[in-house]
């Protein structure tokens, strides 16, 4: 072979390669932040978080949301929730609330990680040890023999705290943190520990290898890393995948490295079916459940193991091992327009069925074994499905079903009368006297030991499939029905489904895939729920053909092969839809309170779909019972209520990933909002009894206060009787009139100071004849002019003394009190140089106290008390309260209760 021979054949391979290597994992899509992003984290909802150097959001797959920015360098982020974080930067630990920095404690070293678990906040320190943060009571702890330690990172695993140190992995009783023991491994540093498969743990040393350890920490394996240095791992569905700077790895449960993916990144987390890489500023997804085959002209498909793909095009059979093309087998010259319809692999035998041509038999050398069918009439040579089962070749054609020995290829069974007019389009083998065939217009035939039974006549049946439980079928234009004991089960679009024009059905466990021109809809027979699978460009060309192996479904379309991973399928249906606390004006309430009172009234409900898969196709539907039975549609996150009328409610949501979709999996919340007091039942009857009451009420006050007021005018007049018994008193003129005599003879112009005195008190009483109440300060104003009067008699054996603090303007006594206590004093005492009056006015616990010295005289004066009488019913009828009376050996006490106005 010449040299130019050589290379156009290389040239060919490596096109060839390249051709039909399979396409990373799906369609990926990158979000480009405008500051390097550091790493992701997950909170308690499901919800990835993007941590970049300052600031902190939530991601959901489209746009960031809730972002908190912080004025430091954030070195390490732990998510209690969406509205709450602890964010680390070198020595300090800041509590974030709301987006907003609330507080933060210090540590003696640079903090290297932090985990959450359980209300608990591991602290990992560089240096100093592991600290413990205690979420409720906020009381931090540093954790026995981890002191002096660099904390790498830190897992908890099965009641266990784990803790990745600079020379091994320490383990410690959860509850207690009782030490249990130390794992040091040959490569010394450990960067990393990731959970796997709920029992095993993974160490990823600092020079890349990762180690394989049972809960124990007893060595189990480690990988090899002559084909990479892994910088960090991630583990989803017990799957590992890790990164160095040029690459993505995958990695066997035998710790075998693979390639995965040409890209470099400086983080990584797998999550929820998606990869998620950093690069710099840019986040990368990729879809981890589909990648493609960028092949066109497919038309059959066989999957013969986990590696090995066999694919029908036009004039060849191609061979396809771990993605990349192995070999091809091409029809002879005259059949190389001929486009190969169906594929079945036996053993050394490759069976192609073909459209017009017939069935080709070869063997995976290339060896051409035996053409049949192909001079047949027009139908049989036209071959809708090969079909390997019970040791037989089936081979389903236009208008029939033939049975074929796989070694001698001769007829063991043909069913050429079971169709008359129909074309057969798909058949479900059982054996050779019992299969269902799905045509085009006689629906499903059931075969069985020579009966005939037909469902769905007059309408197409294009696909079948057979699960533990149903037979399941597309019928045209309506969807697909599941039958069972002979009751069908419909599926379509009133049910969820996205069409009702279904091109393909493939059961797999508890999970039936529908597909159609808008991608696949995934229902789970179990749960009755309904998920979406859009597959982006290749939903626009028509679905050629299906096959599985083990691990993998293969979907072929006009423009290539859509290779899904089965172990993932049944993450599609998780749930994703999560309630808000509500909020009431603003203030958030936890859903555990459902009682508001009627003034709480305007509230607002917010939800989120978790879907990082189809994070464009997300639709609500909401209603409130109690208020509206409608379903309404949004595409919002929340729903405002406003001047709610007291009753019981109930808000419900749903998500759906198509905008006109049955609500399934509904989120509720029920609340009462409390009738006013003046609507409850009891109000009114209450009411009626409180007005009779007030009613009664004031009856009886009105007739206290004519029977007060008649009291009143009784003492009024009483007191103005004495007042003028005091003015006319011969003795009381008397005893003025000499004492201005006296004065008059000695000091003439003193006498006329006692007149104008004597003129002024007069004047006084009768200025407050007419009231019921005095100021304290005007009443000793009285009294003092009353008592200078008998002063001018008795000169220096009386004497007055009144406290200054009684002069408060704002006390008020009954009027004429003192000037009646004074006279009684000095009425009812003996005076003279041996007995002298003092007399002694202050104030002792609200009340004006009156105090005399006690001299009694042996045979007092007539009197008729009236005066005193007085003095206790006005004080009784104005105050409610009467003075009180004291008398000891020396002094006679008089206190008289005074009111503050």
């Amino acid at each position: 072979m010449n040299n130019t021979k050589r290379i156009f054949l290389k040239s060919l391979i490596f096109f060839f390669v390249a051709l039909f290597s399979w396409q990373g994992r799906g369609q990926d899509y990158q979000f480009t932040f405008h500051e390097p992003i550091q790493y992701l984290d997950v909170d308690d909802k499901g919800f990835v978080y993007l941590i970049s150097n300052n600031h902190i959001c939530k991601f959901d797959g489209k746009e960031l949301h809730n972002c908190a920015q912080v004025d430091f360098q954030i070195s390490h982020a732990a998510i209690i929730s969406e509205r709450e974080q602890f964010i680390a930067s070198d020595t300090l630990l800041y509590y974030v609330k709301n987006q907003k920095v609330i507080n933060y404690s210090t540590f003696p070293e640079n903090i290297t990680v932090l985990y959450q678990h359980n209300q608990k906040l591991y602290i990992g320190t560089a240096g100093k040890g592991c600290y413990i943060k205690d979420l409720k009571t906020e009381q931090i702890i540093r954790l026995k023999n981890s002191e002096n330690q660099f904390i790498n990172d830190i897992l908890v695993l099965n009641n266990k705290l784990l803790l990745a140190l600079d020379d091994g992995i320490s383990q410690f009783e959860l509850n207690s943190l009782r030490f249990l023991g130390k794992q040091a491994l040959p490569e010394l540093i450990i960067k990393q520990i990731e959970k796997y498969q709920n029992s095993y743990i993974l160490a990823l040393t600092a020079n890349g290898e990762v180690f394989k350890l049972d809960q124990n920490l007893k060595l189990l394996q480690h990988s090899n890393i002559a084909e990479a240095s892994l910088e960090k791992i991630s583990v989803y569905d017990n799957q590992i995948y890790g990164f160095d700077s040029q690459k993505v790895y995958t990695m066997s449960p035998q710790m075998e490295i693979s390639d995965f993916k040409e890209i470099g990144f400086s983080n990584l987390m797998v999550y929820k079916q998606q990869l998620f890489g950093i690069k710099q500023k840019t986040l990368f997804a990729l879809d981890l459940f589909k990648s493609t085959l960028n092949i066109s002209k497919n038309y059959a498909l066989f999957a013969e193991n986990d590696t090995t793909l066999w694919i029908g095009s036009e004039g060849k059979i191609l061979k396809i091992v771990n993605g990349i093309l192995n070999d091809e087998i091409n029809l002879p010259a005259t059949f190389q327009k001929t486009y190969i319809s169906s594929l079945s692999v036996v053993g050394d035998k490759v069976f192609a069925g073909t459209m017009g041509s017939g069935l080709f038999v070869y063997r995976k050398n290339k060896q051409l074994v035996k053409h049949l069918l192909f001079e047949n009439e027009d139908n049989l040579k036209n071959i809708i499905q090969v079909q390997y089962h019970q040791n037989q070749i089936w081979v389903a054609y236009l208008n029939g079903l033939l049975i074929l020995d796989k070694d001698r290829f001769n007829i063991i069974r043909n069913f050429d009368n079971l169709l008359d007019d129909s074309y057969l389009y798909s058949f479900i083998p059982i054996n050779q006297d019992d299969f269902y065939l799905g045509t085009s217009n006689k629906g499903i035939v059931h075969y069985n030991h020579g009966k005939i039974q037909s469902f769905f006549k007059g309408s197409s049946v294009y696909s079948l499939t057979l699960t533990s439980d149903y037979l399941v079928a597309t019928i045209e234009n309506k969807g697909v029905v599941m039958i069972k004991d002979y009751k069908a089960t419909w599926l379509s679009t009133s049910t969820n489904l996205r069409s009702d024009v279904i091109n393909n059905v493939i059961s797999y466990h508890n999970f039936i895939l529908i597909i159609h021109e808008l991608g696949i809809d995934v229902y789970n027979i179990e749960t009755n729920k309904i998920s979406y699978l859009s597959i982006n460009h290749l939903i626009e060309n028509h679905l050629n053909s299906q096959t599985q192996n083990s691990n993998h479904l293969f979907l072929g379309y006009d423009n290539g092969i859509l290779k899904l991973d089965k172990n993932l399928i049944s993450y599609l249906d998780y749930d994703k839809l999560h309630l808000n606390p509500i909020k009431i004006f603003d203030q958030e309430i936890p859903l555990t309170q459902h009682v508001f009172n009627y003034k709480q009234n305007v509230i607002s409900f917010s939800f989120e779909s978790l879907d990082y898969y189809n994070p464009n196709d997300i639709f609500y539907k909401y209603r409130l019972t109690g208020l509206d039975n409608d379903w309404k549609n949004t595409t919002q996150e929340f729903v405002n209520y406003y001047n709610l009328t007291p009753g019981t409610y109930k808000f419900e949501v749903a998500t759906g990933g198509i905008r006109d979709f049955k609500p399934q999996n509904i989120k509720s919340y029920q609340f009462t909002i409390q009738k006013p007091f003046w609507l409850l039942w009891w109000f009114r009857p209450f009411v009626f009894i409180l007005v009779i009451g007030f009613i009664y009420f004031i009856i009886k006050w009105r007739e206290k206060q004519i029977v007060t007021g008649e009291n009143l005018k009784n003492a009024k007049v009483q007191f103005e009787f004495e007042q003028l018994k005091n003015q006319i008193n011969p003795h009381f003129l008397f005893n003025s009139f000499n004492s201005l005599i006296g004065v008059i003879e000695e000091n003439p112009q003193k006498a006329i100071t006692v007149v104008e005195k004597l003129s002024a008190l007069f004047r006084n009483i009768l200025k407050f004849e007419n009231v019921d109440m005095i100021a304290v300060s005007e009443e000793l104003e009285i009294a003092e002019q009353y008592f200078e009067i008998h002063k001018i008699r008795y000169q220096d054996l009386i004497h007055l003394e009144i406290h200054p603090v009684l002069k408060a303007e704002h006390k008020f006594v009954v009027p004429m009190s003192s000037q009646l206590l004074i006279e009684n004093a000095i009425k009812h005492n003996i005076i003279n140089q041996n007995h002298k009056l003092l007399i002694s006015i202050y104030e002792e616990n609200n009340f004006i106290v009156f105090q005399n010295t006690f001299h009694p005289k042996s045979q007092s004066e007539n009197s008729t008390k009236l005066g005193l009488q007085n003095l206790i019913k006005r004080n009784e009828l104005i105050f409610h309260q009467i003075p009180e009376f004291h008398q000891t050996a020396d002094y006679f006490i008089v206190k008289i209760p005074y009111i503050n106005a």
